[in-house]
């Protein structure tokens, strides 16, 4: 899939960073600078074997301006936001104005994504099943009756699973409200309140634009030493640990698999994605799977990041997978520039679950009650 120089010509490739936090402080991921350097080298080195010109840029306020004198032929974009997470999809708006051709979804999906209620409102509206749940602007904000315990409290607008560790699953009103004002008051942003599914976890790859490839599901395995110590959530600690088991692939029946790959595809189209995103699945007691978020900028980092380790397990090495992104991002762009793709099949729909109630906050603090019993693929 991999297009290397000599089928195109060597392009310029500004490979656009996180710029390093100021004053030496670490933020909320103290491990993020040192894995953003790791996937740069090796992303370089990959467009290098590739037979490009990678040049790397900081993703700073003036970063329009250092575009354009740049000139690149394509942004390889690794920058997370300019100082946050959740403002990642900023950096994805510059780019976007700067007309220059960029890997991954475009701005619309990035905000989608990142905000975790926006997100599950679309998962709603397309039929796809995902945990029920309410926002919380205050502590003592009523809990609605119909959201039972035990429930699982994020931030609302954050990525690489920060805010959620073990004292994040709940199983009581006091419990609650105590993960909601933490979430609040450090994280400054609303919480997000969620049915909690016990059972297994996978993460799934989407590959590719016309049409994208569904990569193998993995399962992530939590030892019983980490659970009785950080949760069995893949959260946080569990990441920074790194002390998962993971199965690719995992044992699904024939039918499961197709369920959770359908699930991954349609997501991923829901949202409006292009070239690559991960997709994260709880499957409860029952063998029910549920979609928890998409990430639209999924690590790629060799040897840690999923994304590169389920690209390997279907013959798509680290050179190869960093191509095939450059090619899908140009091809994109000859052909419908930046602008996503909201798109789905009758067939994908089809076998999608009706959906039960959605719980959101309603104007002046009251609940408003939506169902959403039909999978709304038109």
């Amino acid at each position: 899939m991999a297009t290397g120089a000599g089928d195109r010509g060597q392009l310029k490739v500004a490979v656009l960073v996180d710029r390093p936090p100021r004053g030496g402080t670490v933020g909320r991921d103290p491990h993020a600078l040192v894995q953003s350097r790791a996937t740069a080298q090796a992303v370089c080195t990959a467009l290098r074997e590739l037979g490009h010109r990678p040049v790397l840029l900081e993703a700073t306020g003036n970063l329009l301006g250092r575009l354009k004198a740049l000139a690149p032929d394509l942004v390889f974009n690794l920058a997370t936001g300019l100082g946050q997470k959740k403002q990642q999809a900023n950096v994805v708006a510059v780019l976007e104005v700067s007309g220059i051709p960029f890997t991954g979804s475009p701005l619309e999906s990035h905000v989608l994504a990142l905000h975790k209620p926006l997100a599950k409102m679309v998962f709603r509206h397309w039929g796809i099943p995902t945990p029920a749940f309410q926002v919380f602007q205050d502590p003592e904000q009523p809990l609605h009756p119909g959201l039972p315990f035990p429930l699982i409290v994020k931030p609302s607008s954050e990525g690489s699973s920060v805010g959620i560790g073990p004292e994040a699953v709940v199983g009581d009103e006091r419990a609650l409200r105590t993960a909601v004002a933490r979430v609040l008051a450090e994280y400054g942003q609303s919480a997000l309140v969620e049915q909690f599914i016990p059972g297994r976890e996978f993460t799934v790859g989407v590959l590719g634009n016309d049409p994208p490839r569904v990569l193998p599901p993995e399962e992530i395995i939590f030892p019983a030493e980490e659970v009785q110590e950080a949760g069995s959530i893949y959260g946080y600690v569990m990441k920074e640990r790194d002390r998962v088991e993971r199965l690719c692939p995992p044992p699904l029946s024939a039918v499961q698999r197709e369920e959770i790959e359908e699930m991954a595809l349609l997501s991923f189209h829901a949202l409006g994605c292009r070239d690559y995103a991960r997709v994260d699945i709880r499957m409860d007691r029952a063998g029910v799977p549920f979609v928890l978020e998409v990430n639209t900028m999924p690590g790629l980092q060799p040897g840690y990041s999923e994304l590169p380790r389920l690209a390997q397990a279907c013959g798509l090495d680290y050179t190869a997978l960093i191509g095939c992104l450059v090619e899908e991002a140009l091809g994109r762009f000859r052909r419908v520039g930046s602008s996503a793709l909201f798109r789905c099949t009758d067939r994908l729909a089809s076998g999608v679950r009706p959906v039960p109630v959605v719980f959101l906050p309603g104007a002046g603090g009251s609940e408003v009650e939506s169902l959403v019993r039909y999978p709304a693929c038109d």
